[in-house]
C-alpha cells in the first residue's frame, strides 16, 4: 500500500511550525500499491496531506516512474535495487542487481539509491560496494535500511558518501545523536511502522 511515513521540516528552525513545508523522505509505491491506488489518486492523497516534495522508491521501479510522470513537481525519485520484493534478502550476493541499476540510471534521473536493506558485514560484500561506487559516480544519496555497523562500513567504502539512514536504524536516540555528530554526511528519516509502536509509543 501507499506509505506516507516520515515527515521532515526543510526550512529554518526559527520558522513557525505552521509555515514549515513538509518533505516526506520515505515513501514507497510498489506494485501492490499501484494496483489498488492509481497514480493520480495517490498523488492527490499526498498533496492532501500537505506534502510539498516526497522521496519515493518502489519494487519494481515502474511504480516510481508512474508517480513521477504524474507529478514531477512533487516526486523525487529514488532507485530501489529490488526488481521484486524477493530481492530484499538476496540482492547483496546478486551481480544482476548491478546490471539492473546501471540500466535504470542510464534511462532515468534519480536523487538516491534505495531504500535498501543491508546489515553488518554484508556491507563489505562486492555487490554493496559496487552500489556505493554507483552512488558516488552519479552523485546520489544512499537510502539505507541498516544497522549502525553497516552504516559505518558504507562510510569506510566512501567517506564522502551521503547517506539517509532509514528509520534512524531503529536505534536509541543517544546512538543516533552520536552517529550524526560523527558523520557530517549522515541524515536520518523518522519513519516508523505499526509493528514498532505499542500503546501509541515507539518500542525501540
Amino acid at each position: 500500500m501507499l506509505v506516507v511515513s516520515a515527515f521532515f521540516a526543510i526550512a529554518a528552525m526559527a520558522t513557525p511550525a505552521a509555515d514549515l513545508p513538509i518533505f516526506d523522505a520515505h515513501l514507497h509505491y510498489s506494485h501492490d500499491a499501484w494496483e489498488r491506488v492509481p497514480p493520480a489518486e495517490a498523488i492527490a492523497l499526498v498533496r492532501k496531506a500537505g506534502v510539498k516534495r516526497a522521496l519515493v522508491s518502489s519494487s519494481n521501479d515502474d511504480g516510481n516512474q508512474k508517480l513521477y510522470a504524474e507529478a514531477p513537481d512533487l516526486i523525487v525519485p529514488s532507485l530501489r535495487r529490488y526488481r521484486a520484493r524477493g530481492d530484499i534478502s538476496t540482492w547483496v550476493r546478486d551481480d544482476a542487481i548491478i546490471t539492473y541499476l546501471e540500466q535504470r540510471l542510464v534511462k532515468y534521473r534519480y536523487a538516491a539509491i534505495g531504500e535498501f536493506h543491508l546489515y553488518g558485514v554484508d556491507a563489505d560484500l562486492p555487490v554493496p560496494q559496487r552500489v556505493v561506487q554507483l552512488a558516488r559516480r552519479y552523485g546520489l544519496f544512499l537510502h539505507a535500511h541498516s544497522d549502525r555497523d553497516a552504516i559505518e562500513r558504507l562510510f569506510r567504502h566512501d567517506p564522502a558518501a551521503r547517506i539517509l539512514w532509514a528509520h534512524s536504524g531503529f536505534e536509541r536516540a543517544d546512538d543516533v545523536r552520536e552517529m550524526l555528530r560523527k558523520h557530517k554526511n549522515l541524515w536520518c528519516d523518522l519513519a516508523f511502522r505499526t509493528d514498532h509502536v505499542a500503546g501509541g509509543k515507539a518500542t525501540s
